[in-house]
């Protein structure tokens, strides 16, 4: 037999071989995701919301925004129609690769709540094939009407280990009452169905506050950020008074982390119940993949 010929022979065989192992060699495609509580509200047509991944191969026909062709967010039976802006990955310090993909709910209201406890990401592609991703807690506010009686000066947070994870403890803020009349605070509240601010421990404040303070150090007594039956507010305000409070947090879900969320405060103004809503703010800069969330990520291999 020709030589050459068996050399051809060999090198078909070596290649076909090689190719087989590295097929069974390659690890399967893996999307992470890292569930926590959104809490936002409809500002303007440009405004979208993100929803992070963690990809174990950049290039995956499964993270090319080409490849998609419809999203949706999915509560048990109901569905929410999302569009999708664009798709940035990123290189991190591990072999994984941060995909962000750029979302809008795919439709306006003037009023308008979607409330998902469970929330999922499910994506459909162009093969037709299906993923579902949980993402946890998703909630979305359309309200056109804003009262203008009351405003704020400053804005901010506390922090600290909660359950093991470090988030928001608390926020400070200054309210102001522009409104002519005396009014009566009823409710200060995160738009979440889990977590939520303590009214029994609302209080007024004179000092800077400490954004790192342990809580139950600043209140001097016991805090728990898991037991709490809900009771109603009673504060009072003058006419074009300002007050400087700090209010805990309350977690009474499976989920101890939040960083961005919309507050709502409800009050009495002579006889009518009004409500002022502030937009959903950034209190916390961090990554949700951070090692200390790790016990929290949900990983789906695609096969």
């Amino acid at each position: 037999m020709n030589i050459k010929y068996l050399l051809l022979v060999l090198s078909v065989l070596l290649i076909f071989f090689g190719t087989v192992f590295l097929i069974k060699d390659k690890e399967p495609l893996t999307l992470t995701t890292s569930p926590y509580i959104y809490s936002y509200k409809y500002t303007t047509e440009t405004e979208y919301f993100h929803v992070k991944l963690l990809s174990n191969d950049r290039d995956s026909y499964y993270v090319l925004q080409e490849s998609i062709d419809k999203l949706q967010l999915t509560y048990n039976e109901e569905t929410i129609p999302l569009l999708l802006k664009e798709i940035k990955v990123y290189e991190t310090e591990t072999d994984q690769f941060l995909i962000d993909l750029s979302l809008q709910v795919a439709f306006h209201s003037n009023d308008y709540y979607i409330d998902y406890p469970q929330a999922y990401l499910e994506i459909t592609y162009t093969n037709n094939k299906e993923v579902s991703l949980y993402i946890g807690e998703f909630n979305f506010l359309f309200k056109s009407e804003n009262t203008s009686d009351l405003d704020f000066m400053n804005l901010s947070a506390t922090y600290q280990e909660v359950d093991g994870i470090n988030t928001v403890s608390g926020i400070v803020i200054d309210l102001v009452n522009k409104s002519g009349n005396n009014i009566i605070i009823k409710d200060i509240d995160i738009l979440s169905s889990s977590t939520h601010i303590n009214n029994d421990y609302i209080i007024e404040v004179f000092d800077p506050v400490d954004s790192f303070i342990d809580m139950a150090t600043f209140l001097d007594q016991d805090y728990s950020f898991f037991d709490y039956e809900k009771e109603p507010l009673d504060l009072f305000m003058q006419a074009y008074e300002q007050k400087k409070l700090i209010a805990p947090l309350i977690y009474n879900g499976d989920i101890s982390f939040i960083h961005r969320f919309v507050l709502i405060i409800t009050y009495i103004d002579g006889t009518e119940e009004k409500t002022y809503i502030i937009d959903d703010f950034p209190y916390m800069n961090t990554s949700i993949f951070n090692p200390e969330y790790i016990d929290n990520l949900v990983i789906y291999e695609i096969n």
